[in-house]
């Protein structure tokens, strides 16, 4: 092998290194995002009232290897929601059961969603509510003593 020769193939060698460096970041990104396309697909359906579409792909993403637990608990989030809309409490219980399996902490803002959907999801946890408690004030509008008791309730 000539020199030349030789010099062209390190250069060759370090700039696909170097690209793989680069551009390997992006792939990843790039893999995950169409890796979940089902999950994004699904929402979307879920978000446009079309229930039996949504459960279809909500299905389909169950099955992508790469999911996270996290992925898991969202996929079934919305499965729970899914089977609400069409009526079947059952299916949506367990669904939400299974991804609190996968992510404990994961949370339904109760300001966007339905008492029904609350009520479901409060039963899959265990609890009668997940809303922060609300604290009333009303100002003490009459004068008090030094030293003198103020009933607070």
């Amino acid at each position: 092998m000539n020199l030349n020769k030789f010099k062209r193939m390190n250069i060759f060698m370090l700039a696909l290194a170097a690209h793989c460096f680069l551009l390997s970041p992006l792939m990843t990104t790039y893999s995950r995002a169409e890796d979940n396309l089902h999950l994004q697909k699904g929402k979307s359906n879920y978000d446009f009232l079309d229930y039996e579409d949504a459960l279809v792909e909500l299905e389909n993403a169950l099955k992508v290897e790469s999911n996270s637990d996290q992925d898991f608990a969202q996929i079934y989030k919305y499965i729970g929601l899914t089977y609400i809309a069409l009526g079947d409490k059952d299916k949506a219980l367990d669904s939400f059961k299974k991804a609190l399996r996968y992510y404990s902490n994961l949370e339904i803002e109760y300001q966007y969603s339905s008492p029904k959907i609350m009520k479901v999801f409060n039963e899959a946890k265990g609890d009668r509510d997940n809303r922060p408690p609300t604290i009333e004030h009303i100002p003490f509008a009459g004068q008090a003593e030094p030293g003198e008791s103020i009933n607070i309730e």
